[in-house]
């Protein structure tokens, strides 16, 4: 049950939106919207948010993509003195359903990447762009990975949730990983008793909120450490929290369910252009991902640079050294090999 209530406590507090079947009208669509957006072939709009220096100005164009819960709010390490250094122009967008970002009612894994493709042609990023891609976030990365490589200059995966459904996992390293069967009822519920997960989550949050600290009982010392710290609180949290209770449970799905593609079966996209590279960063306190099988999934795919923060949980992200760290590691490289794993762990 610990690793149940885990998942559903990173799930917005308050979904007034209910469990309505139907897309609801996007926030994008309102009078007085005011974000930036496009337009996808099919009809709906991604709003996003840009960063960092004038797109005409940059060197680097990057893609960012948010986890559960989140949005093109969230607002990450500036690390400025970089991004003008270097000359880093960073675009956050709403993945569809969530924030102002009209939902998909067909959303998968696959199409994922057909919106961060429009998304890059529309704000005329050019033949390639860099992504980088948070949490759950990550299945977006991977789909990139498989169906649009010829796009990407570069992607980093960070805290990278493990698919159980993927083929080529090792039955006997998932089998007895209480994480795996918690995440596999979540599904189950999502599909078929989207209103009982509803409820769940409601008398979940309520106990979450009259805990005694329950707040920060999933947080590792490191995590509490950062979010004390963070001088801006997440802008847009209130829109988050009214968001459609049903964005979250179907992105959860599509994240965690079957895709169309098994990730350990990708070959090197990267093999011809020796100027590109993969990155996943994994916290090895990080209570809501392995790093045991992390660790697999690099040795399997060794086209991919493993970066393992040893103090790390789930929230490292917002740690300004670390996320300069991911931004130098994929535009300019890294060979100083300083969160390399310590194998004896």
């Amino acid at each position: 049950m610990q690793h149940f209530k885990k998942i559903l406590q990173s799930l917005p507090s308050n979904c007034a939106g209910g469990l309505a079947n139907k897309p609801t009208k996007s926030s994008t669509q309102a009078a007085d919207d005011k974000s930036s957006r496009i337009r996808l072939r099919d009809g709906r709009y991604l709003a996003y948010r840009e960063t960092g220096v004038a797109k005409n100005m940059s060197s680097y164009k990057v893609i960012v993509a948010h986890g559960l819960s989140d949005s093109k709010e969230i607002n990450y390490p500036e690390c400025q003195e970089l991004k003008n250094e270097i000359g880093i122009y960073q675009v956050q967008y709403d993945r569809p359903g969530y924030g102002e970002s009209d939902p998909n009612p067909d959303r998968s894994s696959k199409n994922e990447a057909s919106d961060i493709e429009e998304l890059a042609e529309k704000l005329e990023l050019g033949p390639k762009f860099y992504m980088i891609a948070i949490s759950a976030g990550c299945y977006s990365a991977w789909s990139c990975l498989k169906h649009i490589p010829q796009r990407l200059a570069g992607v980093a995966l960070v805290v990278s949730p493990i698919n159980y459904t993927w083929p080529s996992l090792p039955k006997d390293m998932i089998k007895d990983d209480p994480r795996r069967t918690m995440i596999g009822k979540l599904v189950w519920l999502g599909n078929n008793a989207p209103g009982l997960l509803y409820c769940i989550h409601i008398l979940s949050s309520s106990l979450k909120r009259h805990g005694n600290g329950q707040e920060t009982k999933n947080l590792t010392e490191h995590d509490v450490e950062i979010l004390k710290n963070r001088q801006q609180k997440l802008a847009g949290q209130e829109r988050m929290r009214r968001r459609d209770f049903n964005t979250v449970v179907r992105d959860l799905v599509v994240a965690s369910g079957k895709w169309d593609f098994d990730p350990l079966e990708l070959s090197n996209p990267f093999s011809q252009d020796d100027s590109c590279s993969a990155h996943i960063w994994q916290g090895n306190e990080d209570p809501l991902v392995p790093f045991q099988i992390q660790r697999y999934v690099t040795k399997k795919l060794q086209w991919i640079k493993y970066h393992e923060v040893p103090y790390g949980g789930h929230h490292l992200l917002y740690d300004p050294k670390l996320w300069e760290a991911i931004l130098w590691s994929l535009l300019l490289g890294d060979d100083s090999n300083q969160y390399e794993p310590k194998l004896d762990d």
